[in-house]
């Protein structure tokens, strides 16, 4: 069943990334309609956030005369929000922390380690953290009842991604390295793509899950906060900037 994704764009306008009263309208906004047939259950449709002009970003920006930047806020749940999309820049605010958020972020290129399986698991084994059966399609389980909750989720060995240098990293708490597969059943959230990947997917969703991250689509830079968690504010609003 097709349907329809965008006809007409309108949008509330902010520079101080709170909410405002005034309204700006892109008329004829390049729309697609298409099958959701083999998205996940639930979806809705799909938002593209490429660089190429036809996508949100590129058509506000162009629209709007906006900077061809763009930051998103993935929620860990949809119950109290659907998350945030910041376009054109900051500041960033996200209540209760009171700071512009764009002053946690580090810009950088990314680069992956491909034993942060093996290492995990060492360091999980350190912490008398008891490791069980695997469950499909993760490699490495362990049992909940030997991991203790923080405000940063379970406290598991953090994963660095370490990308230029040693001194930029992006940490990865629990929270976002560790999926309930089933009762007192946790999983480091990292599969094997092997050598023929069916995607192009390097950090999945559950990891970007209350992080700030921004995409400055002009200079091919990426900004990230790490957890928000740790700031005491998460990515679940009902805003679009």
């Amino acid at each position: 069943q097709n349907q329809q994704l965008l006809s007409l764009l309108s949008t509330h306008t902010s520079t101080s990334g709170t909410s405002s009263d005034a309204a700006a309208t892109a008329n004829s906004a390049i729309s697609g309609s298409g099958s959701l047939d083999g998205l996940a259950k639930g979806t809705k449709g799909i938002l593209g956030l490429g660089r190429t002009q036809i996508t949100l970003p590129m058509q506000l920006a162009n629209a709007f005369k906006l900077k061809r930047k763009f930051a998103l806020c993935v929620p860990s749940s949809s119950q109290s929000g659907l998350g945030d999309i910041f376009i054109g820049g900051g500041p960033y605010y996200m209540l209760p922390y009171t700071k512009n958020v764009s002053e946690l972020l580090i810009t950088t290129p990314l680069i992956i380690n491909p034993a942060v399986l093996k290492d995990f698991v060492k360091k999980a084994a350190s912490r008398n953290i008891t490791r069980v059966a695997s469950v499909a399609p993760f490699g490495a389980c362990f049992s909940s009842k030997t991991i203790a909750s923080t405000i940063t989720g379970p406290a598991v060995p953090i994963i660095d991604l370490v990308l230029q240098s040693k001194s930029v990293h992006w940490r990865i708490y629990g929270a976002n390295s560790m999926v309930k597969v089933k009762e007192n059943v946790l999983c480091l959230g990292v599969v094997d793509g092997g050598s023929k990947p069916r995607t192009s997917i390097v950090i999945g969703g559950h990891q970007l899950e209350d992080n700030m991250l921004e995409f400055d689509l002009a200079s091919s830079k990426l900004g990230f906060s790490s957890s928000l968690l740790l700031h005491s504010t998460n990515c679940s609003h009902y805003r679009i900037f």
